[in-house]
């Protein structure tokens, strides 16, 4: 199975998860919507009480260097991995396009799903909270969390 610890952090540092609610957003640099929500999602990352939420990035891309020069020009400070091999994406979740964004419950149960590019603010991400009830059956990203 396959958890973020697992997985490598692209700056080095481990996300610290606790009992957070997390915004985990898959994208490649070689996406044109994914690169253009990264600052909104960098803007969130910095409005969210850090003690109950945490916005995390996994790259898809195959080739680091790229990764790191693209989080380095435009700023983006949140923790970020790389599934390079898309054991995550693909495999566990069956992802097909980008960017693609989960609404994580602390024991991981998935609230909200949400494809392709948003205008990430702090009102978007509370609509995305208010009122979501997780369906029966959904998947959980306890292995994510691991």
């Amino acid at each position: 199975m396959m958890a973020l610890g697992e997985i490598e952090p692209l700056d080095g540092r481990h996300a610290e998860l606790g009992d957070k609610t997390l915004l985990i957003n898959f994208w490649a640099t070689w996406c044109s919507p994914c690169r253009k929500e990264m600052p909104d999602l960098q803007q969130l990352s910095e409005t969210l009480d850090p003690e109950r939420f945490a916005v995390i990035g996994i790259s898809v891309d195959e080739d680091s260097n790229l990764v790191r020069e693209f989080l380095l020009e435009y700023q983006i400070r949140f923790t970020n991995y790389q599934d390079r091999d898309q054991v995550l994406a693909s495999r566990l979740l069956g992802i097909q396009a980008f960017p693609e964004t989960y609404i994580v419950a602390p024991g991981g149960l998935i609230l909200n799903r949400v494809s392709g590019e948003r205008v990430w603010n702090d009102k978007t991400f509370e609509a995305l909270l208010g009122g979501q009830k997780a369906a029966a059956g959904r998947p959980t990203v306890e292995r994510i969390k691991g």
